[in-house]
């Protein structure tokens, strides 16, 4: 005698479930599955608990819109690495019961904490050399052979450029101090 034909629903529903090994720890984590039964299905639901914890929780797990797919969103200590550990229930409106995995042998997923970033050592630049009071200098006796050749062409007190004494000593951090006079025609 066939004990479908007279209306007796015999067929567990059919979980699938791909287990994913391994998460980063965030605020939540969330599981799904694919459930069919060939009736109608009463609840499913998502036990879990988290590694050294005895005792589960059970969720009933949401419908994903029309479709054979449900989920279901673990809530998370985001500073915390402790496994889940879980298992789904199926049930039909007949009473058929199917689970995947189990209380005494849970799926698990492990928890992985955030590595900090490791930001890469930068090596500092060498110093750049400071040029300018080489250029003072050079600059300086530039300035004093320019002054002292128009002295020079002068031809004496009257108009000529008169460079004062210059001291290596009146240097401070490669800057010179200098005096120039420059006289005007007919002047002292």
């Amino acid at each position: 005698m066939d004990v479908s034909a007279q209306g007796f629903d015999v067929e567990p529903p059919i979980i699938e479930h791909e287990v994913i090994e391994s998460a980063e720890a965030a605020d939540r984590q969330s599981f799904t599955a694919t459930v069919a039964d060939d009736d109608e299905l009463a609840s499913v639901r998502f036990l879990y608990r988290f590694e050294g914890d005895r005792n589960y929780t059970s969720v009933e797990m949401d419908r994903v819109s029309f479709s054979s797919t449900f989920i279901v969103q673990v809530p998370m200590d985001i500073q915390s690495d402790r496994a889940i550990q879980y298992y789904f229930e199926a049930r039909d409106v007949s009473g058929n019961r199917t689970l995947r995995g189990y209380n005494f042998s849970p799926l698990v997923r492990f928890i992985e904490l955030p590595q900090p970033a490791v930001v890469p050592a930068v090596e500092p630049e060498p110093a750049k050399r400071n040029y300018k009071p080489f250029y003072y200098v050079a600059g300086a006796l530039v300035l004093g052979a320019l002054v002292g050749a128009l002295a020079n062409s002068s031809g004496g007190d009257d108009g000529s450029i008169n460079p004062g004494p210059m001291n290596t000593g009146d240097c401070l951090n490669g800057l010179c101090d200098f005096t120039i006079t420059i006289n005007a025609p007919g002047g002292p």
